[in-house]
């Protein structure tokens, strides 16, 4: 059985309600996978598996009961071809296996979320928390995307957060049901406001058209000699459209505003 698989431009419905942002962000500290990933333009998916949080793409969001009538869809679909008779000796085999549904499509659907690359993005680029907690303590970067140039690899979903959760069944809408679970998060999440990239049976390196990276913003602790060394790392792999800014502190308030860097 076929992993699932997004159909083509599918997820749309799952774009932001105020439409595709024209830039979003990504908190970054500064090491080698950084610059790697800088130098050959590419961005890591991570597996659900690895996340900090074990509520994150929990299968649990995903109802598997009630399995017949999408059996019968499927048996209908699966057997067009045969013979009346035949047809319908297959329909009922497979009927007859109905009670083993729930555990072949939860099996399923672990084996994809084992396989889904998740890339995590905010609208936000001035997140004294996220800046603390993804930038190595002000001391790293935030990059900046224009989703409009590279729309097949940055459409995105927007996370939404919930303390009660409703499971969705499978077998009513299985791509709803898996999307879901892909974006559904705990509120106490809520702060980073998320959006995310999702790949049902890919994660790692996967490479973007420079073009899309359009900005880096360097954290208010960012050393000098990390700020130069970005920025010739980037002039150097052929990025030719990226703004330099840097996070300020203000004088009183607790707030950071984001400056040009000439």
């Amino acid at each position: 059985m076929a992993l699932r698989q997004f159909p083509d431009g599918y997820y749309k419905q799952f774009i932001p309600k105020t439409g595709i942002p024209t830039r979003i962000y990504k908190y970054n500290s500064i090491n080698d996978n950084l610059l790697n990933s800088l130098k050959d333009g590419y961005l890591w998916f991570s597996k659900p598996l690895d996340f900090n949080d074990p509520f994150d793409c929990w299968t649990a969001l995903i109802d598997f009961s009630e399995p017949e009538d999408y059996l019968k869809k499927l048996a209908k679909d699966r057997f067009a071809h045969l013979p009346r008779n035949e047809r319908r000796n297959n329909e009922r085999k497979l009927m007859k296996q109905s009670h083993r549904a729930t555990g072949v499509y939860r099996l399923l659907i672990d084996k994809t979320a084992a396989m889904m690359g998740v890339c995590c993005f905010t609208t936000k680029n001035d997140h004294i928390l996220m800046w603390s907690h993804y930038a190595e303590k002000h001391q790293g970067i935030c990059l900046e995307f224009d989703p409009l140039v590279q729309l097949d690899y940055f459409l995105t979903a927007e996370v939404h957060y919930t303390d009660q959760f409703q499971p969705l069944n499978y077998f009513k809408s299985d791509e709803d049901a898996l999307i879901i679970m892909a974006i559904t998060k705990s509120t106490v999440w809520e702060y980073e406001g998320e959006i995310r990239v999702l790949r049902p049976t890919e994660n790692g390196k996967q490479f973007f058209n420079k073009s899309a990276l359009t900005g880096v913003i360097f954290g208010c602790k960012t050393p000098v000699h990390i700020i130069d060394d970005i920025r010739k790392l980037l002039t150097d792999s052929g990025y030719h459209n990226v703004s330099f800014r840097q996070a300020t502190m203000a004088k009183d308030r607790f707030q950071l505003s984001i400056e040009d860097l000439h």
